[in-house]
């Protein structure tokens, strides 16, 4: 049954939920502990932090699979900037969110996804910075993140 289950429907657990639900109903007793690889007590992730990591990887896996082209930045669905612009997250961004998102549920997991090297010599192709550069000349949007 778990291995029926949605990215999205994952992603929906680590949501806050209606009156706060899920923080006291699943994060807190289960999924949690699910999230603090590399960290010592008392540090620890919040549901919040994990939500937004896996959030975007999933509205990139959604991108990536509709063939959608990626260079240009991952939009953020329905945020806003204060000033109005649309937010993007730069691909460098998206690619140290998935890293840090299999960092948080185990550190070797996260090990192995940052020695994924070849995707940061595809970031490092002059054209990436020429496309990022004339999506910060929009004037309605707002390109955020690493490069």
């Amino acid at each position: 049954m778990v291995a029926e289950i949605t990215l999205g429907t994952w992603v929906k657990f680590l949501a806050k939920g209606p009156g706060n639900r899920h923080e006291t109903g699943i994060w807190a007793p289960t999924l949690s502990s699910s999230f603090q690889a590399g960290l010592e007590p008392p540090a620890e992730r919040s549901r919040a932090d994990v939500y937004l990591l896996a959030q975007r990887f999933l509205w990139a896996r959604n991108r990536v699979n509709h063939c959608e082209p990626v260079v240009f930045g991952f939009p953020l669905q329905g945020q806003m900037t204060a000033n109005r612009k649309r937010r993007r997250l730069t691909p460098h961004q998206l690619l140290d969110d998935v890293r840090d998102l299999a960092a948080a549920m185990d550190t070797s997991v996260g090990s192995w996804v940052a020695s994924w090297g070849d995707i940061d010599i595809l970031l490092t192709d002059p054209l990436i910075a020429d496309t990022l550069a004339f999506m910060d000349r929009q004037p309605w949007l707002a390109v955020e993140g690493r490069r």
